[in-house]
Parts: structure tokens; C-alpha cells; sequence
């Protein structure tokens, strides 16, 4: 397909011709615009369109479960499909066609990539899939792991009020609780991660008499 082409599926007048399209050949649906690494896919481009943006989101969880239909897929402009869609019709919209297009009872871990690519939505997230706290990805790793690898600035509050033995869960890869991923990043220029270990610690100090039995 004709970069040219894709570039309409923004355009409601066409919704249905490219549905159709994606249905009989959805390797369209991760048919970049140039031959950049990361670039402008059509879902991209169906972000000028609530309606749009939906179908092509939900075409792509469909033959792309795995990388969640390309939401959080990044084009020239470092912005991942969902970014352009707040850009286009502010966050609370944006969020309500992911929530639309991405029921919580299919149970996808979305929070994860959220952690991963545009941390700075994780609380919006975090209100319409808050089972994702629960959820394991493929390595077996909670959102909190990822969170505290990547020193981000997280809702503790919010996470453990959702799923408290997450502080019971060993990272698999590091054999680390939460706390301890948290200790290893102190003595850095700043005490947030001395903050953050002290509080996890603090809702559950039990978790420290396990140390000794690793």
C-alpha cells in the first residue's frame, strides 16, 4: 500500500473502506510512512478521528494483541499513538476511545507499557485499569517492578491500596522485592528513592524477616 493512501485513514468518509482494508490484509496496520525505525503507522493518522481512532486501535488488537495495537508505537515526532490522540482531543477523550477499544475485562497489561513509554499517564491509566497492578507480564514482572527500575515518580498510595502483596513479589529477573530495587537506587542526587524504600517498608516490614531466608 501507497504511503499516500494511509495517509486518509484519518478521514471518517473512509472509515469503512480501510476497516475492510485492515481486515483483509492487517500487516497495512504496521505499514510505515517512511523507512525511518520509528515513524508515522496509520494509527497515527486515525488519531484526527475519535471514531477512527477506535476502529483502527481495535484492528489492531485484534491481529496485534501482543503489542497492543500499536498504542504506544512511536512515530518521527517521539510521540506514540496515544500522545497524538491527546493532542488532537485532550486527555479525558483519548482515554475514554483506549477504554472503548481496550475493555479491562480482556485483561491486556497495558499498565506495564504505560510504565514503559508514557509514565507520566500512569495515575490516568491506573483509574480505568486498575487490575492491571495484578496483572503479570510475560516476564513476570508487576507494573511496581518496572516503576521502581525506572525510578519513577509514582502513587505508592494508589498502587498498594489496589494490590498490597504486591510488596511480597519478587522481581524475577533481579530475585529483588520492591524495597530492595528501591535501596539500590539510593545515593543519588536527590532522596526519593530513600523516601520511596522507606515507605514501602513501612506498610509491610514483615517483608524484611523473608531477606534471610533467600
Amino acid at each position: 500500500l501507497r504511503t499516500k493512501v494511509l495517509k486518509h485513514v484519518g478521514n471518517e468518509a473512509c472509515e469503512q473502506r480501510f476497516k475492510f482494508l485492515f481486515d483483509c490484509f492487517p500487516r497495512a496496520l504496521r505499514k510505515r510512512s517512511s523507512t525511518s525505525h520509528e515513524t508515522n503507522l496509520p494509527i497515527h493518522f486515525a488519531a484526527k478521528s475519535k471514531r477512527t481512532f477506535c476502529t483502527i486501535l481495535k484492528a489492531g488488537l485484534q491481529h496485534y494483541p501482543s503489542r497492543l495495537g500499536f498504542l504506544f508505537h512511536k512515530n518521527a515526532s517521539r510521540k506514540t499513538a496515544f500522545e497524538c490522540a491527546v493532542d488532537c482531543h485532550g486527555r479525558k477523550e483519548a482515554l475514554r476511545c483506549v477504554w472503548h477499544s481496550i475493555p479491562p475485562s480482556e485483561q491486556h497489561p497495558i499498565l506495564h507499557r504505560v510504565v514503559e513509554h508514557i509514565p507520566e499517564y500512569f495515575n490516568d491509566f491506573l483509574v480505568w485499569y486498575p487490575y492491571g497492578l495484578t496483572k503479570k507480564d510475560s516476564k513476570g514482572l508487576l507494573p511496581l517492578h518496572i516503576a521502581l527500575n525506572r525510578r519513577m515518580n509514582i502513587s505508592l498510595e494508589l498502587i498498594l491500596m489496589a494490590h498490597q502483596r504486591a510488596l511480597e513479589e519478587k522481581d524475577p529477573r533481579l530475585s529483588l522485592y520492591p524495597f530492595m530495587i528501591s535501596a539500590a537506587s539510593t545515593g543519588t542526587k536527590d532522596d526519593g528513592d530513600l523516601t520511596t524504600t522507606f515507605s514501602l517498608l513501612r506498610r509491610n516490614p514483615s517483608v524484611c524477616t523473608k531477606c534471610y531466608r533467600i
